[in-house]
């Protein structure tokens, strides 16, 4: 199997989904199965001057 895991990480794993869950487990830790939440960044810095639209 060839997956692509979180932070651009690519690993190759020969066996099936079950086997690659508990490699998985096993090298990331328990933890990793947790949902969290997702940062997002601005995509401009914030500005005193809201006003977007020219004059």
């Amino acid at each position: 199997m060839l997956v692509f895991e979180g932070d651009s990480k690519v690993v190759w794993f020969e066996g099936n989904y079950s086997e690659y869950e508990a490699d998985r487990k096993a090298r990331l830790g328990a933890a990793v199965d947790q949902p969290h939440r997702i940062k997002y960044r601005h995509l401009t810095p914030p500005t005193a001057n809201h006003n977007y639209l020219p004059n």
